[in-house]
């Protein structure tokens, strides 16, 4: 519940965007991401940014389908 103000794709972004730190490498661990609504937007975006390391993980189904590797497409493993 600490976190449920985070649980749409905006949010989120604007949370960990504002949080950020200039000149270093920024690790972000994102766990059970399939909650946040939309989040494939913000996982894009924080990836696109050259001082980010980002790791996300889940436990839910929808992380396994062939549909995330189409809304991640070369940025998963």
């Amino acid at each position: 519940m600490d976190n449920a103000h985070l649980a749409t794709a905006e949010s989120l972004h604007r949370n960990i965007t504002d949080r950020l730190r200039s000149g270093i490498m920024n690790y972000i661990f994102l766990d059970e991401i399939q909650i946040v609504k939309d989040f494939p937007k913000a996982v894009n975006s924080l990836y696109l940014r050259k001082n980010v390391d980002l790791y996300i993980t889940g436990s839910n189904a929808y992380l396994l389908s062939g549909e995330i590797s189409t809304l991640l497409s070369g940025r998963y493993v």
